[in-house]
């Protein structure tokens, strides 16, 4: 019998009697474009589609200009990130009312004694 646990509660968990829950959590990087970084090639004049060497020649450009103005502060992230966590009903319930754990961050006031 394969024995599971709850990923944030340590809970025991027997798959025949409770319910088990997935939680899955993807990251990965957004590249957002700025309007000067958008192309347009300027000999296109007849609407023909655009040839693969200039396509090349843009994304080459592009590559020289990147790694000029990022050489000493290139910092290798992965690419994406995925990752599967076994939850009890009463964690899972926990998660989706709070999905960062803003609410447990917040400051407890203590009790005057």
């Amino acid at each position: 019998m394969r024995l599971i646990s709850c990923d944030l509660c340590g809970k025991s968990l027997n798959p025949d009697t409770e319910s088990r829950f997935t939680w899955k959590i993807e990251g990965y990087p957004t590249v957002q474009l700025t309007d000067d970084e958008c192309t347009i090639l300027d000999d296109d004049a007849e609407g023909d589609l655009d040839t693969v060497d200039s396509v090349d020649e843009l994304l080459l450009e592009r590559e020289d200009h990147d790694s000029h103005e990022n050489r000493d502060t290139v910092e290798m992230l992965p690419v994406c990130v995925q990752r599967n966590y076994d939850l009890c009903g009463s964690c899972y319930s926990r998660m989706l009312n709070d999905p960062l754990g803003l609410e447990s961050r917040q400051a407890r006031p203590f009790s005057r004694n």
